[in-house]
């Protein structure tokens, strides 16, 4: 198996462009919480900063938008499709304060006391080791910078009213998560990861939007079809169990007597 192979097999969900359709409908589902995040943690004009993880790149130009073009914001992500794409859509809006980098995380160097802010959504969940990024990001930030973690708790996931398949789901992505040895429910560990790493001033918000129509509500499936391979791979479950769930699982979304959440998730911001 090649290195890039095995970095991909550390990630369970579904990777170019179905992962990245996948994402974008998650970042319209989390814009406003994130813009309110960005917003509490006194982002502005003329800083430079890290989107770790940027996927296709949506929250890397929602950035450069706040640095403006005094500032700067790279994106890091192992996907070259997704990095291709976003560099494509920065071009295309002509932002020049943005740039992209193809990279494994766990293997990225730069500079240290470059950047005024590194951020990371969903990201430190699918690490074995997040505690060994968060020291690089450390080194990585100036004085007085700040890391901006968005992470989940997936025990604060739910569904109104109960269906089995939404708790299938659940259970599924965790077995999946835990397989590779992280953590599905990260999000209130991220203030004492924080605080490890070097990092002083911790703050930290729960938010967990909620969907009783639109494309919101469609994640969970959403989810669930972009680990498939993973689960039927590592033997967690049948394609037959798979198909059988996301018929149910889709079936209860189209319902508008229904509601389902996004896991809850915490927003920690502290100062180096």
């Amino acid at each position: 198996m090649t290195a890039k192979a095995k970095q991909h097999e550390q990630y369970i969900i579904r990777g170019g462009t179905p992962g990245r359709n996948r994402l974008e409908i998650l970042n319209r589902a989390m814009a406003p919480t994130t813009r309110a995040f960005f917003n509490r943690c006194g982002l502005a004009t003329g800083q430079h900063g890290l989107d770790l993880g940027c996927g296709g790149g949506a929250v890397t130009l929602g950035l450069a938008e706040i640095v403006g073009a005094t500032g700067s914001v790279t994106g890091i992500d192992w996907d070259a499709e997704n990095i291709s794409f976003a560099r494509r859509q920065a071009e295309k809006i002509g932002l020049s304060q943005v740039s992209f980098q193809e990279a494994d995380l766990r293997n990225w160097e730069s500079q240290p006391d470059t950047y005024d802010f590194a951020y990371g959504r969903f990201l430190l969940t699918h690490l074995a080791d997040p505690g060994a990024l968060c020291r690089k990001i450390y080194e990585m930030l100036k004085p007085g910078g700040r890391i901006l973690l968005e992470d989940i708790d997936f025990t604060g996931h739910f569904c109104y009213p109960a269906c089995q398949a939404f708790d299938d789901y659940v259970a599924l992505y965790t077995a999946a998560v835990q397989q590779k040895g992280a953590d599905p429910n990260i999000g209130p560990r991220l203030p004492i990861i924080a605080r490890q790493a070097g990092f002083k001033e911790i703050q930290f918000n729960v938010v967990q939007p909620v969907f009783k129509t639109g494309e919101g509500k469609q994640m969970s499936s959403l989810t669930l079809e972009n680990i498939a391979d993973t689960l039927i791979r590592n033997q967690l479950a049948s394609s037959k169990t798979v198909e059988a769930c996301l018929a149910e699982l889709r079936a209860f979304e189209q319902d508008e007597n229904t509601l389902i959440s996004l896991p809850r998730i915490f927003q920690v911001w502290a100062v180096k």
